[in-house]
């Protein structure tokens, strides 16, 4: 029973650890974020781009010039308001979120871990020019994410292709 205790203990603090935001130095990201507390109000992006990733690893976008933390981004399905009206379908049918704000080609919405209650950031940018939809997921909190972020967005491009 102590071993379970003890283990349990060490596993909120890993989960619970710092968090930092930093510029990404690729396209469509800003240039500085600062620090950011688990739960707290987030600057997201605005005039056709997306937040900057943080230094941590625990995020993604489809504008990372980091390998590592880049996902395709998606085609659009339609034109711009049929491709929003997916967006927000898919997002409903995930659950666990909400839309924070919804602009003609921005989207930003926060989804709630169901155990801890963690809050990540998704948003999702429709670049009418090229007819692709960007997409960047980012933990609040933490260091790690243990790849929910990117299982995240593989359950919505799976949706989302699909059309819901």
């Amino acid at each position: 029973m102590k071993r379970v205790a003890l283990g349990m203990v060490v596993m909120v603090l890993m989960l619970a650890g710092c968090s930092s935001t930093s510029a990404q130095n690729a396209p469509g990201h800003g240039t500085e974020a600062g620090m950011v507390q688990a739960n707290a109000t987030v600057e997201t992006g605005a005039a056709g781009r997306l937040a900057p990733l943080p230094s941590s690893p625990n995020a993604i976008s489809s504008l990372s010039g980091d390998a590592s933390r880049q996902v395709p981004a998606l085609p659009m399905k339609g034109d711009r308001q049929q491709t929003m009206a997916l967006i927000l379908k898919t997002f409903a049918t995930m659950g666990h979120n909400s839309v924070e704000k919804q602009e003609d080609v921005y989207v930003h919405v926060v989804f709630v871990s169901r155990l801890f209650h963690f809050k990540d950031d998704v948003e999702l940018y429709i670049e009418e020019e090229t007819g692709m939809v960007h997409y960047r997921s980012a933990s609040r909190s933490g260091y790690w994410d243990f790849g929910v972020n990117r299982k995240r967005y593989e359950e919505f491009r799976r949706l989302y292709m699909s059309g819901v």
